[in-house]
């Protein structure tokens, strides 16, 4: 009660599914979050505070097509912080230790408008 030549076939198969239902599960489950954070940051109000930029940083995300994402941490009076992702346009225009008010809605950078000093 061989299968022959295809006597693994089964196993193979059976495990092949199982990939490909993870795969499609990891799929799901991150479009799922990510509309999950989109619809909690469109619900959360537009917050602005005082602050100042304590940090900068950057996170390549693919060397081949030079993808980088850009952060901020900010600090506010009562010591607590707050890191954002910043658009890249932004990143070139403050520094650490800029003051102004940030706008931010939930995990969404709104602005930042920097004090300037003369």
């Amino acid at each position: 009660m061989g299968f022959g030549v295809f006597g693994e076939a089964p196993v193979f198969f059976t495990i092949f599914a199982i990939v490909v239902i993870g795969i499609v599960c990891a799929i799901i489950y991150s479009i799922a979050t990510g509309a999950s954070t989109a619809i909690k940051n469109s619900n959360s109000p537009l917050v602005s505070n005082r602050a100042t930029i304590v940090d900068k940083r950057s996170k390549l995300l693919n060397t081949d097509h030079h993808v980088t994402e850009y952060y901020a941490t900010f600090e506010f009076g009562d010591r607590t912080r707050l890191e954002l992702k910043i658009p890249e346009q932004i990143t070139g225009t403050i520094t650490v230790g800029d003051q102004g008010v940030l706008s931010w809605q939930g995990t969404r950078f709104k602005g930042f408008a920097r004090e300037i000093y003369r």
